[in-house]
């Protein structure tokens, strides 16, 4: 006996086409188109290194401009500062020009020879490690020496004037010197010695 064909076979494979047709023609829906940018990559690339460069220079630009104004404007302040201490300098020098002027011959030889005069650094430097028990360096030893010429200085003019309130003649003695002591510390040119509180237990 012959085979009977099926009938349903055909319809079923005609089916399967028509899907397999669908689903292609929905993949090709689906499929994005490719953009401009992306077919062009170089391009993308060249602009953004064009706009970074071009903030580069401008912040290049922004950054020299920046420091020439704070350079001038420093450079003001410093000729500003230059020429008040010149101006004070000026005014100091004719202050003591007015007061030399009215020197006698003889405080004048005074003066010449103290301000040639100065206080040996190392006895200087000596006395300060007796006196704090620690090391003494030479800037201290300097700034000590001046200001021990300073008072020195000022105990013997002082000296000088109470010799000539006296009516005595002759050099300068121990008992001038004393007085000298006195009336400068009682002027308040000298540091005050603050007394020591008595301590409550020993």
């Amino acid at each position: 006996m012959p085979k009977r064909k099926d009938p349903e076979r055909p319809a079923e494979a005609g089916d399967q086409d028509e899907e397999q047709q669908g689903s292609s023609k929905k993949r090709k829906q689906t499929k994005k188109p490719i953009s401009k940018e992306a077919k062009k990559p170089d391009q993308v690339v060249e602009a953004t290194d064009i706009v970074r460069v071009e903030k580069e220079r401008a912040d290049n630009e922004d950054d020299q401009t920046r420091p020439d104004v704070e350079d001038d404007e420093q450079a003001q302040a410093d000729a500003a500062e230059m020429e008040r201490r010149r101006q004070d300098e000026d005014n100091q020098r004719e202050k003591m020009k007015s007061i030399l002027a009215t020197f006698t011959p003889s405080q004048m030889d005074r003066y010449e020879c103290y301000r040639r005069s100065a206080l040996q650094r190392g006895s200087v430097k000596k006395l300060m490690h007796s006196i704090a028990s620690t090391t003494i360096n030479l800037p201290m030893a300097i700034i000590m020496a001046g200001v021990a010429k300073l008072y020195v200085g000022e105990l013997v003019e002082t000296g000088l004037i109470v010799k000539e309130e006296r009516n005595e003649a002759g050099p300068l003695r121990p008992e001038h010197i004393r007085e000298a002591y006195r009336r400068v510390q009682s002027q308040g040119k000298l540091p005050s010695r603050t007394k020591s509180k008595p301590k409550l237990f020993r």
